[in-house]
């Protein structure tokens, strides 16, 4: 056990001596911040695999387009 530590296994801040932080609200919030880390990085990557998509259908519309109007004046 730590100096700083009481038996109920709150932490005494050095700033602060009578105030105390649960170690396991630490710990909950750094659960929350890790979900929320998380949560981000899915949405970045689902957002960025529309973007992607996106831009290949737009390609491949051009070729298309391209390739009906050199069709077209071929003719």
């Amino acid at each position: 056990m730590d100096e700083n530590e009481s038996k109920d296994g709150s932490y005494k801040l050095d700033l602060n001596p009578d105030q105390k932080i649960n170690i396991t609200q630490i710990g909950n919030v750094k659960n929350i911040i890790l979900s929320i880390n998380a949560s981000l990085i899915n949405t970045i990557t689902f957002f960025r695999c529309k973007i992607i998509k996106k831009m290949m259908a737009i390609k491949r519309d051009q070729k298309e387009a391209k390739a009906l109007i050199l069709n077209f004046y071929s003719n």
